[in-house]
């Protein structure tokens, strides 16, 4: 490997998933537009509840075996001759999550639609929507095998296929009513499964010939559904503690406030944590076994991936920080300029999430066991700090609570690898600067919230200064962190 190789990773990476989150968005954005348009409010209406609820069975069917996927594909890519074996496990594991997924949905449709939606009409659709919940499984399974290998060109080819399949089917589907739609939209991703499969070797995804004999044993079937529950998990105590602090936010602000406040704070967060997203997910299947050899070993790997995301993090959220205070008013309203302090601290919270992401891949890998205590702390810290600061602080309590979690989060995540032996050096310095970059952000955003009239200015002046430092010094050490990959 060239010494460019491992920032060619990251850089062709990056733009690859660019293009694919841009067709996906856009596509997806433009076919609502269409339906929205030509099939009128009811069906259009019913469409939409009807797939939000497939996502939610999926999502919960699925096991996040689209990470697991990408998680095992570092470990044995194509040229291995356990790759073969880790495809026949891997399916297993996908075809009864998306059975049981699609026979859950398919049953449990009756007591959807008359007890939790209240709208009996609606359990056909649901039903028939089954077939959708099986094929989104599938689906994003396939996307991780493609990341894992590192088939960017597969992804978008999935990304163009889904979108415009959707768009071209749309119209014909939106007039004849919501069950076409709902078929449609099954039809396009069991089509683009079915394509991939039959284009794999073209897209790189068949086993390439190999002589050496296998140096690891494949995965069996039980710990691939054990790593998919695991990181399904962590993605629930996510879920139920955003939930449970915007329950909190509503019994101590009727008026939903707070809430709006909360919506849009986290708005901006998902915003800005999406490059960096991008990121950690390129260098996941690299943490684990051959893959990341090639580039100098999981260590190194790790270390340039961590110091990328807390850079980029560090940059996008403290741009999107600084001029909060006339940003919101103007894409929300002058009423929504009080929700600079919550949008303040959910954008430091995703520096301190994303910075911890490799860490946190890492620890995935190597010790499940850790990785279920740092998730269940976190849950611990955001549920009990949410309780306390909630009934006070509305937004800003529940997004203060935020910040702490994800900042236990990266302390621990940091120690948990230490403890295990697998911190690579230079990893506790990255987690000091991005807990810098978390107070700062957060700190100083939530302090021009208190006073705007004293401190906004000075505020504003502070926080540049302290972010141009922490860049600069970042700038400063890339030869220390990222050294021939840069």
């Amino acid at each position: 490997m060239t010494r460019r190789s491992l920032r060619d990773v990251f850089l062709g990476g990056g733009a690859a998933m660019t293009v694919v989150l841009v067709l996906e968005r856009g596509a997806s954005f433009a076919a609502n537009l269409i339906g929205a348009r030509l099939a009128g409010m009811e069906a259009f209406g019913a469409y939409s509840l009807t797939l939000s609820t497939v996502g939610m069975v999926a999502g919960y069917a699925g096991l996040d075996l689209g990470a697991t996927a990408i998680r095992y594909s570092g470990q044995f890519p194509r040229t291995s001759p356990a790759y073969p074996a880790f495809l026949r496990a891997l399916a297993r594991v996908v075809a009864l999550a998306a059975a049981v997924g699609s026979l859950a949905m398919f049953a449990a449709s009756g007591v959807l639609a008359e007890r939790v939606l209240d709208q009996p009409d609606l359990a056909w659709l649901l039903r028939l929507a089954s077939l959708s919940v099986a094929a989104r499984v599938v689906l994003e399974s396939v996307r991780g095998i493609c990341v894992g290998q590192r088939r960017y060109g597969a992804l978008v080819w999935i990304a163009g296929a889904t979108g415009g399949g959707l768009v071209l089917a749309m119209p014909l589907a939106a007039r004849i009513g919501a069950p076409a739609m709902v078929l449609a939209e099954a039809a396009v991703a069991g089509g683009a499964v079915l394509g991939c499969l039959v284009l794999a070797g073209r897209f790189g995804l068949t086993p390439a010939p190999v002589e050496a004999e296998a140096s690891t044993e494949p995965p069996s079937s039980r710990a691939i559904a054990r790593f998919g529950a695991v990181r399904f998990g962590s993605v629930m105590l996510v879920g139920i503690g955003s939930w449970l602090l915007a329950a909190s936010l509503t019994r101590h602000d009727p008026s939903m406030g707070e809430n709006a406040f909360y919506g849009v704070a986290h708005q901006l967060r998902g915003l800005s944590a999406m490059a960096p997203g991008i990121l950690a997910t390129i260098a996941f299947p690299l943490l684990a076994g051959p893959a990341g050899q090639e580039f100098g070993g999981a260590d190194r790997v790790l270390r340039v991936n961590a110091y990328l995301v807390l850079a980029s993090s560090t940059a996008i959220a403290g741009a999107v920080a600084l001029p909060l205070p006339w940003l919101l008013p103007f894409l929300y309203g002058p009423d929504y300029g009080a929700a600079e302090g919550a949008a303040a601290l959910l954008l430091a919270s995703a520096v301190a999430h994303m910075s911890a992401a490799p860490a946190a891949n890492r620890l995935s890998i190597v010790s499940l066991r850790a990785t279920t205590a740092v998730n269940v702390g976190w849950a611990a810290v955001v549920v009990a700090s949410g309780s306390a600061l909630v009934p006070f602080l509305g937004a800003t309590g529940a997004a203060m609570a935020w910040c702490l979690g994800y900042g236990f989060s990266l302390l621990a995540t940091a120690s948990g690898l230490r403890w295990l032996g697998e911190r690579p050096r230079g990893l506790r310095t990255l987690s000091w600067g991005s807990l810098a970059s978390t107070l700062s952000i957060g700190g100083l955003g939530a302090l021009r919230a208190i006073d705007p009239d004293r401190f906004r200015a000075p505020g504003t002046i502070a926080l540049a200064a302290v972010l141009l430092t922490i860049l600069g010094l970042l700038w400063r050490a890339r030869d220390r962190f990222v050294g021939d990959a840069a």
